[in-house]
């Protein structure tokens, strides 16, 4: 589902925030966006979404005020800069370059900046950015449980349309089943060239023929499912997949009605209920 979730914190004076998006996808896919210092966060920050998120593709910032974008503070490793100094010069009067060194150039070389290793596993710095994070995905959440509203009221409309049709293919075949089964017998009739049929085994043929036209099995478990689809939209789990199997046995059930029925006005009515289950379908694929 989508969905947008941000907190601001501040660690040691330095203030920044988390962002986390959410857009639909079948499966969960995380990507970060943070800073190398700040990657031995990344499990832990991981589990946390893996926990609250099931299905979406969902990005991961933590950005900064400051223009360092860094909540740890570095120093220059004089070491390693004298190296690189010593190295240069030697190639440059080697190779007789004109470019002499400059500072900008210089911080760009690997290594040349170091940071504390006990800041790095600080548990505090952990438990701020956590912290904040737990707090954008509560936001982010909060706007998806909206969303998810405005979805199952759309569901429940949906349902309807189809309970509605469904009752409607019930009234529409029962009148067909004795329509079907009278032309059925004057067929016959005419075949043999008498006014009555009166060979027992041929009726009972027609009979066997018209109950093969008979959906109310169908209809049934097609109400079936849509109460069965209506109790899961109250549930305080994830539902998703479970809505997504129902929908393939509901279309299932419309299918074969579809091809038992020997009905124009049934036929019409089947094609919309599989346009209304497709909708229900493609909403499943984004909910969790």
């Amino acid at each position: 589902m989508t969905g947008f979730g941000r907190y601001e914190g501040e660690f040691e004076g330095k203030k920044f925030h988390v962002e986390i998006h959410s857009v639909n996808s079948r499966y969960l896919n995380i990507h970060f966006n943070i800073t190398n210092e700040l990657n031995f966060l990344q499990d832990a920050v991981n589990n946390l979404l893996k926990n609250k998120i099931s299905r979406g593709k969902v990005s991961y910032k933590i950005i900064f005020s400051d223009t360092d974008d860094s909540v740890i503070n570095k120093t220059i490793n004089k070491g390693v800069l004298k190296n690189y100094i010593n190295e240069l010069r030697s190639i440059k009067d080697e190779f007789n370059l004109d470019n002499d060194l400059n500072i900008s150039d210089l911080i760009q070389l690997p290594d040349i900046f170091t940071t504390n290793s006990e800041e790095l596993i600080n548990s505090k710095l952990s438990e701020k950015i956590l912290s904040c994070t737990e707090g954008a995905l509560n936001n982010l959440i909060e706007m998806q449980v909206k969303e998810g509203e405005y979805i199952k009221r759309s569901f429940i409309k949906i349902l309807k349309n189809i309970e509605q049709e469904n009752l409607s293919i019930k009234k529409l075949q029962k009148n067909n089943v004795s329509e079907h089964l009278s032309k059925l017998k004057d067929r016959v009739t005419k075949l043999l060239n008498t006014k009555k049929i009166e060979n027992r085994s041929i009726e009972q043929e027609i009979v066997l023929l018209a109950d093969k036209s008979d959906i109310s099995e169908e209809n049934e478990r097609l109400s079936s499912h849509i109460d069965q689809f209506n109790n899961y939209l109250e549930y305080d789990e994830n539902v998703g997949k479970r809505l997504i199997f129902l929908l393939q046995e509901m279309l299932r059930e419309v299918t074969t009605i579809g091809s038992k029925a020997n009905s124009s006005e049934i036929s019409q009515k089947v094609v919309e209920l599989k346009n209304q289950l497709e909708i229900l379908r493609e909403q499943c694929q984004n909910i969790q």
